[in-house]
């Protein structure tokens, strides 16, 4: 089956070239370790040496580049490599090795083999034959997670490639290519130059999804559109991160260096605080000068609601609420443990390059900035039909329809203890239907 598939896909194999061993019809599953064996090429001490190896998906006649799985392997030798196998989708026999180099215009594979779920569930291919009818089994595969990919390595154009090499212009801080494609978005960080590509082509290159793609360049009807000689957008826009915080002049004392944002006491208490800016109170004690911090709020002072500490990773956007020290964890792994999406992690951590470029012992952004810069609410009038006995300087009001205390203080966030200081002793008693009652005090 191995010869089968190398001979249908490429039509010209040498013997003396790297020759996978493993896997075969193998089954691995996503999250274990999954090893990768080749016989050395004994022809040559350099045509292999620097040696990339791809997982793959697809036909014999369109192979769709899923990630890149190692690089710098030596081919010239016998060998073996391990990774952690993907969460992949679907989970069938339709997935296979590609072994390239820069030093030669050949290629090799290794036979389709199966990557199952954690737990052991697979599916059967959705095609039992090769578009030329061959009886091998294929389909086509994807990372469940698409950010995680590795893009295929750009290799020099050589005379036996079939498909035109893409080629990738990186703009300046200032410039972007004259060529560039109407529709792109503000901010491309990677260029391509279209050579009549498809866009399945173009994203399986790049190792971007078809959605960023259109979302990059105009909409989803841009893959109708390519025109040779334009250039399209490959690589995330870099986030702007907003200016640096000045300093209020009516900041607290003890507030620490480096605040990022800042709120200005409204009579809250410190829990209130922390679930309105979506902080914990520990870190609304470390930011403004410990613990003793929440017996002296005083109104009309900037408290701190976002800092960074001093480890943290460079572009890391101002305003985050939460950081995590970086510990030799992927980006996906990263994301998985704080139920974050790993573009969320790269917009909040200086782009999409962030996750080739993590530091152990920096701290980076797992809780973005709030998504509306926080202000004093704006004074609530008083209604016409408030209840005697609310307190002065009431903020939100709600007129009584024959509910309960306990109802009343259950679907507005509050204690039953609260809605009687803000509404008079005994109000519970006394309620009456029409009159508007105090659900959030001064």
């Amino acid at each position: 089956m191995l010869l089968s598939l190398i001979l249908l896909a490429c039509g010209l194999v040498a013997r003396a070239d790297v020759f996978p061993n493993f896997p075969a019809a193998d089954i691995e599953r996503s999250g274990s370790t999954c090893r990768i064996g080749w016989g050395g090429d004994t022809s040559s001490t350099t045509a292999w040496k620097d040696m990339t190896i791809q997982l793959m998906t697809g036909d014999n006649f369109n192979m769709v580049h899923i990630t890149t799985v190692a690089t710098a392997q030596d081919g010239t030798v016998d060998g073996s490599f391990s990774w952690i196998c993907p969460e992949v989708t679907p989970n069938s026999a339709i997935y296979f090795y590609q072994f390239r180099s820069p030093h030669t215009p050949n290629y090799q594979w290794t036979t389709r083999f199966t990557i199952a779920s954690s737990s052991g569930q697979t599916t059967p291919p959705t095609n039992n034959t090769q578009p030329d009818g061959a009886n091998i089994p294929w389909g086509t595969g994807a990372l469940k997670d698409p950010s995680i990919a590795v893009p295929p390595p750009v290799f020099p154009t050589t005379t036996t490639t079939t498909n035109p090499t893409p080629t990738t212009t990186v703009p300046t801080s200032t410039a972007t290519p004259t060529n560039v494609a109407p529709g792109i978005v503000a901010g491309c960080t990677g260029f391509f130059t279209e050579t009549d590509l498809l866009c399945w082509q173009i994203v399986s290159q790049f190792g971007i999804t078809l959605e960023d793609f259109e979302a990059w360049n105009g909409g989803s009807n841009v893959c109708n559109t390519l025109q040779a000689g334009l250039a399209y957008c490959i690589a995330r826009p870099t986030p702007t991160n907003p200016s640096p915080v000045p300093t209020p002049t009516n900041v607290a004392p003890s507030v620490v260096t480096g605040c990022t944002a800042f709120f200005t006491e409204t009579n809250l208490l410190c829990y209130e605080i922390a679930q309105k800016f979506g902080i914990t109170v520990d870190n609304f004690e470390a930011w403004n000068g410990g613990s003793s911090v929440c017996n002296t709020l005083q109104t009309g002072l900037a408290y701190c609601v976002a800092a960074q500490p001093a480890n943290a990773a460079p572009s890391v956007i101002a305003g985050c609420r939460s950081f995590f020290t970086e510990t030799n964890l992927l980006c996906y792994q990263i994301a998985e443990q704080y139920g974050i999406t790993v573009s969320q992690f790269q917009d909040w951590n200086g782009g999409s390059n962030v996750c080739n470029v993590l530091e152990p012992g920096l701290a980076y952004c797992v809780v973005g900035p709030s998504p509306t810069t926080p202000t004093t609410p704006a004074p609530v009038p008083t209604p016409t039909n408030v209840a005697s006995g609310v307190v002065a300087g009431c903020t939100n009001f709600f007129t009584e329809t024959d509910l309960l205390c306990y109802q009343i203080a259950a679907n507005f966030g509050i204690t039953v203890t609260q809605f009687e200081a803000w509404n008079g002793a005994g109000v519970c008693n006394v309620l009456v239907t029409g009159k508007a009652y105090c659900v959030a005090g001064p």
